[in-house]
């Protein structure tokens, strides 16, 4: 925590804190999305380096993708034989669907490889996810409830933890919050203002939560059926046209790449296509929980202790029973009941499943907080005292959605993450660099590459090189060579005769 990134983090505190009290909203909001934007550098900057699991494998593909962004592969060339079912050693990567990657790959582009060019697309959709949850508690409630949930969504630790990396699967995950958040402030301005550019841009979000992680993101088509029920009669038959057109949309925008995948890389997609679906009936990858997983996670998603869950419940029923429009309010019912249910029932769990719902819920935080202010502040005669008390308790709550003393403890060198800790995987990041140091621009294989979990992934991002996190065999070595490679390998301890006594083999020392 140096000096900088703590002044970064106290001036984007004091942006959104701030928001809530300027009287003109083109200043407020200015003044939220600059500091959203900051808080998320804040974490971005926090590890200068890529987070294992899933940041390692996305920064990679996406680099790969700057080459061709119709050709997602981890391995650039696999030198070595491969199981192309194993999502984190194999060639032609469709594990994930490409959109996010597409945007990583563009930030990489322009700003090159580093992790900050990775984080820098979930930093801008942070900052714009504030907007829209905004907009959105102004839709539901009013300027001040939106303001409110604004705040709050920003300083959410969990939230900004994706932006990082830090938990699985990060800016996967991420950008599938923002498509189906977005697909569905569209539904709420369509509804709000029975303008029919909206329909077009509900179905170009869903298209694009689709392109992220996959089916869910029809979710806003659910609640835009279930409300549109609460019409009157006559209004039905036009909702039910307009639903169509905008799945048009839609499809126009998902299904290509389908078809492309599934005639480009028929194996590899047919088996993505199988994986994805066993997601419903089986635990995948050991991630497994009961019908209370989710219960359990959100006093990870908005603060720790055993009440928060009991908390949230109520500041939910709450907020919907405060949203006075009935189409609004099913929309807000349906989107939160459908999506728990929906991935209660799924066998796979993960943490970030559920995330989605996020802007929602943090709006009918505000909406009970808000009039929990009114009720107190509204005994309060003096104007300035009274504005001071709801900056203080505003402060006071976002402090504690950010959890600072946790922060501080995850990105600390105390903290093991999946076997490892920051001080290994900053070793292993002047290793990297040492290494492209030492051997330059040629065509090299690099061996043993261990030196963090998945090391070799790093290794590939950070360095032009093809890595491996294994001593090869005589047989690997011969066949590298036989495909114009040079070989190097990373040496802690003696290696076998064959390479020892190779003397075309590069032997690095750390």
């Amino acid at each position: 925590m140096t000096n900088s990134k703590t002044i970064l983090l106290i001036i984007s505190s004091l942006l959104l804190v701030s928001s809530y009290l300027y009287k003109n909203n083109k200043i407020s909001i200015i003044s939220l999305f600059l500091g959203s934007f900051l808080i998320a550098c804040f974490f971005a900057l926090l590890d200068p380096y890529l987070i294992l699991w899933d940041e390692q494998f996305h920064a990679l593909v996406a680099k790969h993708l700057t080459e061709n962004l119709l050709k997602p592969v981890l391995y650039k060339d696999p030198i070595l034989s491969y199981d192309y079912t194993n999502w984190s050693g194999n060639y032609i990567w469709l594990h994930k669907q490409p959109l996010f990657l597409w945007q990583i790959a563009l930030s990489i582009k322009l700003f090159g490889c580093n992790e900050f060019a990775v984080r820098l697309p979930s930093i801008l959709m942070h900052a714009v996810l504030t907007l829209l949850t905004y907009r959105i508690g102004t839709i539901l409630y009013n300027r001040r409830i939106g303001m409110l949930g604004a705040i709050f969504f920003s300083f959410a630790k969990y939230l900004l933890e994706l932006v990082c990396g830090k938990y699985g699967t990060d800016h996967n995950d991420f950008a599938f919050l923002f498509y189906v958040t977005a697909s569905l402030w569209a539904l709420l301005e369509y509804k709000q203002t029975k303008n029919s550019k909206w329909i077009y841009l509900i179905g170009m979000f869903s298209g694009c939560a689709i392109l992220v992680k996959w089916l869910v993101g029809l979710v806003v088509y659910l609640c835009w059926a279930i409300s549109s029920l609460f019409e009157k009669h006559t209004e039905l038959k036009k909702e039910i046209v307009f639903m169509l057109k905008s799945f048009c949309v839609t499809i126009l925008i998902a299904l290509p790449w389908q078809l492309y995948i599934l005639y480009r890389f028929p194996l590899e997609s047919k088996y993505e296509f199988n994986y994805n679906s066993e997601h419903l009936f089986k635990a995948i990858e050991g991630h497994e929980g009961d019908l209370l997983f989710y219960w359990r996670v959100l006093n990870r998603y908005y603060g720790e202790g055993d009440l928060v869950p009991y908390i949230i419940l109520f500041t939910v029923v709450f907020g919907f029973y405060k949203i006075n429009k009935k189409n609004l309010k099913v929309i807000a019912i349906t989107f939160i009941s459908s999506v728990y249910l929906f991935y209660t029932i799924a066998s796979t769990k993960m943490t970030s499943f559920c995330i989605i719902c996020a802007p929602f819920i943090f709006a009918c935080i505000a909406c009970s907080l808000q009039y929990l202010f009114d009720f107190l502040c509204n005994r309060i005669k003096y104007f300035y005292l009274k504005q001071g008390l709801y900056l203080i308790t505003i402060g006071f709550i976002s402090f504690l959605f950010l959890n600072y003393n946790e922060v501080i403890f995850e990105h600390s060198i105390q903290k093991e993450h999946y076997g490892t800790n920051r001080e290994t995987d900053m070793y292993a990041r002047t290793i990297m660099d040492s290494t492209s140091k030492k051997l330059g621009n040629n065509k090299y294989v690099v061996f043993n590459t261990n030196i963090t979990n998945c090391g070799a992934i790093p290794f590939m991002f950070y360095t032009n090189y093809i890595a491996y996190d294994f001593i090869p065999t005589m047989n690997n070595c011969n066949t590298a060579k036989n495909k114009g490679y040079r070989i190097a390998i990373l040496k802690n301890k003696p290696l076998p005769d064959y390479i020892e006594k190779d003397d075309s083999i590069v032997k690095i020392n750390y």
